[in-house]
């Protein structure tokens, strides 16, 4: 599995189009889902999809996104498996992008 998707971590750009793949079907999954709840509705930015999958799914950045909207019921384990997606990927793209460096 892990040959599959990340090279073992000696192939970073496979764990980059992974999270570029998950960030286009997160983006896709929450502009058909709608809007979530804000947590402080006069505080709230403007609803954008690409956006929250963005920050829930690159753990290094923060947008703001991520803390200002509600996900409940499905929306809630999406959030949850794009972040430890996020979390996976990301770190392996950083491994691998030190690894390519060493070998240099």
């Amino acid at each position: 599995m892990q040959d599959v998707v990340v090279g073992f971590g000696y192939v970073p750009s496979r764990a980059l189009i992974w999270l570029s793949a998950l960030l286009f079907t997160a983006t896709a999954y929450f502009q058909a889902s709608g809007p979530l709840a804000a947590i402080k509705p006069d505080e709230a930015p403007t609803w954008d999809p690409f956006l929250y999958s963005l920050d829930v799914l690159i753990p290094f950045i923060s947008l703001g996104h991520d803390t200002v909207w509600d996900p409940t019921g499905r929306d809630k384990a999406v959030f949850i498996l794009l972040m430890v997606a996020g979390w996976v990927l990301t770190t392996t793209v950083i491994a691998g992008l030190g690894r390519v460096l060493q070998r240099q």
